[in-house]
């Protein structure tokens, strides 16, 4: 038998040697409450490639599985570990995937992963860490996949990515994480998806991405970022999504997206945004999606999207515009879709009313929240859509 399935819930112990009658177990998937494993127990199942373990166990050992020199994937998630030992797969050098979520692991020796010269996929995600080792990656030279999201981790070691320069994708959303030091992604050059959303980020070094020009997705939403440099995002000419939302930005630098010429998607919802500078997506050549809801605009340059040719998606609601400058939507052929709801609309005003004729006559698709006129005048409540010149008493900045 190279294979072996067993769904047993209730079983908390094994039989002595139970596993030396499977010297041929190349892969075992596991559901017990198994609680510990002994340092022998695979010890004649040379050929284990596969380990699907899902018990309780509370402890696991460093020479648990040091006789698995074939041994390339490792999954003991939803046990109740709490702590990492030093070399606990130093006798495992074809390892390419160690998941550990959902334990309640607190500490990682800074030796756990020694001998990871094979490591390629590393998941930490739902555990209880609050920090992580210098050095702990050292070893793990190919790790291409690092996730260690819904942590409680605060900060991390200014050099912890220094040796793992092949990584594609950091996970680190979900911590507590209040800073990034200067050139903790100095060598993470060929990383494409960085997420650091909801964590304590009050600020972020300037150029502190300068080093990862293949990156694609930066997520940085749900964060406590006040200000942003405006070179922050230097070096991110791959850059496609580029989250920010649920911030606490006031206010944007106009250069500071000018050098994501490639961005698709922006996500600005969720901040305290008064204004936007009028070339603050005149770089943004691209740009399909523009989210910039939940904010507090009271207005719109009206050269803000002249640039901007491909743009399909914009929303807007949830802020306090009364109205737009007639040429906002000059030069945007591409725009589908265009969410105006819940802002205190001015239909007195001309600049509605040929923002009306300019939705209708394109066939915007408005969401599901139909932008209504408020005071003054006698149409509060009406659809923005029923508006004509003939409701039209004043220019906007008259």
């Amino acid at each position: 038998m190279d294979q072996l399935t067993l769904d047993v819930p209730n079983v908390t112990t094994f039989g002595p040697g139970v596993f030396r009658l499977l010297p041929r177990l190349r892969r075992l998937r596991m559901l017990s409450a198994i609680q510990s494993l002994d340092e022998e127990e695979f010890e004649l199942c040379p050929d284990l490639r596969e380990v699907l373990f899902h018990a309780k166990l509370q402890k696991i050992r460093p020479g648990t599985f040091r006789h698995n020199k074939a041994l390339s994937y490792l999954d003991l998630v939803g046990n109740n570990l709490t702590h990492l030992p030093d070399g606990l797969i130093a006798g495992n050098p074809l390892l390419e995937t160690l998941s550990l979520t959902e334990n309640g692991i607190r500490t990682i020796s800074a030796g756990a992963f020694r001998n990871a010269s094979n490591l390629q996929q590393l998941i930490l995600s739902r555990n209880n860490l609050r920090t992580l080792e210098e050095g702990v990656l050292d070893d793990a030279e190919l790790l291409t996949y690092f996730h260690a999201s819904a942590n409680e981790i605060t900060s991390l070691p200014p050099a912890i990515f220094a040796k793992t320069m092949l990584l594609i994708e950091i996970d680190l959303h979900l911590n507590n994480l209040t800073s990034l030091p200067k050139d903790i992604f100095a060598h993470t050059t060929n990383l494409k998806e960085l997420r650091l959303g909801d964590n304590q980020l009050k600020f972020l070094e300037p150029e502190l991405f300068r080093h990862n020009q293949r990156l694609i997705t930066l997520e940085l939403s749900g964060n406590a970022l006040e200000t942003i440099h405006g070179d922050v995002f230097s070096g991110l000419q791959s850059l496609q999504y580029l989250y920010l939302a649920d911030n606490r930005l006031a206010t944007v630098p106009a250069e500071v997206f000018k050098p994501i010429a490639g961005l698709l998607q922006l996500f600005l919802s969720g901040n305290l945004l008064q204004e936007l500078p009028g070339d603050a997506l005149a770089g943004c050549s691209q740009l399909e999606s523009f989210f910039v809801n939940n904010n507090q605009l009271k207005s719109l340059p009206g050269r803000l999207f002249t640039n901007n040719t491909k743009l399909s998606s914009v929303s807007l609601e949830d802020n306090s515009l009364r109205g737009v400058p007639v040429e906002l939507f000059t030069g945007t052929p591409s725009l589908k879709q265009m969410w105006l709801g819940r802002n205190p609309w001015d239909c007195t005003s001309c600049e509605v009313a040929a923002m009306s004729a300019w939705l209708t006559s394109h066939d915007i698709d408005i969401g599901d929240v139909v932008p209504q006129c408020s005071g003054p005048g006698p149409q509060p409540g009406r659809d923005i859509r029923q508006v004509t010149s003939t409701h039209c008493l004043k220019d906007s900045g008259q």
